[in-house]
């Protein structure tokens, strides 16, 4: 009888208990570790003489300000990741206000433009302008050698070089400023324009004087974003520094994880002092954010009038045809002819012109179909888990009652100021040896992609949520549906747009990461980013050039099917 008694009890209890309250907590457990277990080893093991070893020491703090050679890395990374701020200021304000504020002709053509490298990973930037302007066989020096000055046998361009860092991460991260830029432009109370016209002041001296100061809350938020994402870029800096011996903060990070003699203790020290510095600018920008700069952005709904420029609209014009030119046109160009020539020429000639590299990729090269297959297996279930996950992130934090809902939302969001190189540092001393030891494995780079761009899928969860009314869950509720029932019936429904586009740009991110990847793969594991890096690394840049293409068109026709299928825009696709 006792025995009875006690199963029927287990089993009323088992009745008492809140599906939904079970997925909630369970969930919530998922990203705390998700999270803060590769962070903590991040930490610990910076604060040992080796990550697992109880030995504590700040040698390695003390050896990164006093070792002259790493002392000269952080100058390079901090010299880089200013001046990519200022590459990205100078190109992202000027677009921005012509596609938002002005009558040039074509405008929301080059609106598209001006967003393309969203639609490329940094690595194939890098190898289109390696293809672009390496200083001996760089197709604009060819050409410039071949039309002006056929004695020359190298330049005149060089991205070999801090300059040519800074040039293609500021061609990379320029749309954040100009998406900040253009949005606070559409929306601001035009009345000091007009009074600044009206007192006889002209359309230039007007937008310097007056609207880009207005504005100078979204481009400073545009500019540290991107400056976040700079600081803790790896590929560009790799691909471009290293012939040039040009070493920064995540190039050294890798080299110690990776090269005799290792240092995964130096390299964690280092990764937190990333960690630091990419956490101070966000805090700045939330501070920035915070003071309530956009004053003249008022809940009005107001449309400036478009700026009439007369003839100076041929000039700007001009000005979006050379930026189209120099995203879009010469990149796509590079990685096409490179990806047509058996090998690199001084003279160009069309007649070279072959598919014997696509050939090799699909017939005699091992690793293309198994790094097809592991990026797409894990863009697919990863987008799909991710997604899942984030939706249930954002139904806690924007209808849940508990008061821990918002710490919740910061942990999920933590990544986003910790780079990948980083983070993949952190995941491989979590879980390179039991009882959590998934290295060798495709669950461990499964687990880093969803690690470290939850705040992706998060996002755009989020954003959705919070334009739906909750009337409708709570009426669910009322009339006894149950916590799953309204998420699934109810709010997955309502937020689906949101849905589908987190899921569609977490597809791409995982399509092409390569920061987590190159820390996590193992042979047998490899994805395509880690292919395009092995080809760079045998010098195999026909190659590189054509596998960059492949992976363009998969991106492209992604980005098509998902439109087709469900009329969803991908607009908010990030770098990793």
């Amino acid at each position: 009888m006792d025995r009875i008694s006690t199963s029927e009890k287990f089993f009323n209890l088992l009745k008492q208990i809140n599906l939904g309250t079970v997925i909630q907590t369970s969930v919530a457990l998922l990203v705390l570790f998700l999270v803060l277990y590769p962070v903590g080893w991040l930490w610990l093991g910076s604060l040992r003489t080796d990550p697992f070893t109880p030995d504590y020491t700040l040698t390695w703090y003390v050896k990164i300000f006093t070792d002259e050679v790493l002392w000269q890395r952080l100058t390079n990374t901090l010299f880089i990741t200013v001046g990519t701020g200022l590459m990205c200021l100078i190109l992202g304000v000027p677009m921005a206000w012509i596609v938002a504020r002005t009558d040039t002709p074509l405008r929301r053509r080059f609106e598209l433009v001006a967003v393309v490298p969203f639609m490329t990973a940094p690595l194939i930037g890098a190898i289109a302008w390696i293809n672009l302007a390496a200083p001996r066989t760089g197709l604009l020096n060819l050409i410039y050698r071949q039309l002006f000055d056929p004695s020359l046998r190298y330049g005149p361009f060089n991205v070999y070089s801090l300059w040519g860092i800074i040039f293609c991460l500021g061609l990379y991260y320029s749309p954040y400023v100009f998406l900040f830029t253009s949005g606070a432009l559409r929306s601001m109370d035009p009345a000091l324009e007009e009074a600044s016209r009206v007192s006889g002041h002209g359309i230039f001296r007007t937008s310097f004087k007056i609207t880009l100061p207005l504005v100078y809350p979204a481009i400073t938020s545009g500019v540290l974003l991107a400056m976040v994402f700079a600081a803790g870029q790896f590929a560009i800096p790799a691909l471009l520094g290293t012939p040039a011996q040009i070493s920064v903060m995540t190039t050294t990070i890798y080299e110690l994880m990776n090269r005799w003699p290792i240092n995964r203790s130096l390299a964690a020290a280092i990764g937190n002092l990333l960690v630091f510095f990419t956490f101070l600018l966000l805090y700045i920008r939330g501070k920035l954010l915070a003071r309530g700069a956009f004053t003249t952005v008022t809940g009005k709904g107001y449309r400036p009038d478009v700026i009439k420029l007369g003839k100076w609209k041929y000039l700007t014009l001009s000005i979006c045809i050379l930026y189209s030119i120099v995203v879009f046109v010469l990149p796509m160009f590079a990685l096409a002819y490179g990806s047509l020539v058996k090998f690199w020429s001084v003279k160009i000639s069309l007649s070279r012109l072959t598919f014997w590299n696509y050939t090799y990729l699909f017939t005699e090269h091992s690793l293309t179909y198994v790094a097809l297959k592991n990026s797409l297996l894990l863009a697919l279930f990863g987008a799909t888990v991710c997604v899942l996950i984030s939706s249930v992130i954002s139904f806690m934090v924007h209808r849940g009652k508990s008061p821990w809902r918002h710490t919740l939302e910061y942990i999920a969001m933590m990544p986003v100021g910790v780079p990948g190189v980083v983070f993949a540092v952190g995941i491989l001393l979590g879980w390179i040896r039991p009882p959590l030891a998934l290295y060798g494995t495709l669950g461990i780079l499964f687990v880093g992609y969803i690690s470290r761009f939850l705040p992706v899928g998060v996002r755009a969860t989020s954003s959705s949520l919070v334009q739906v009314h909750p009337e409708l869950e709570e009426s669910a509720r009322v009339a006894g549906t149950t916590w799953g029932g309204t998420l699934l019936r109810i709010t997955l429904p309502l937020i689906k747009p949101g849905v589908q586009a987190g899921w569609m740009t977490l597809f791409i991110i995982f399509l092409r990461e390569f920061g987590v990847s190159l820390f996590l793969y193992s042979p047998g594991n490899e994805v395509v980013s880690i292919m395009l890096y092995e080809f760079w690394e045998d010098g195999d840049m026909m190659r590189a050039s054509a596998m960059s293409m492949v992976l363009i068109a998969i991106t492209l026709i992604s980005i098509y099917g998902m439109r087709r299928l469900t009329g969803t825009d991908v607009s908010s696709i990030t770098t990793g």
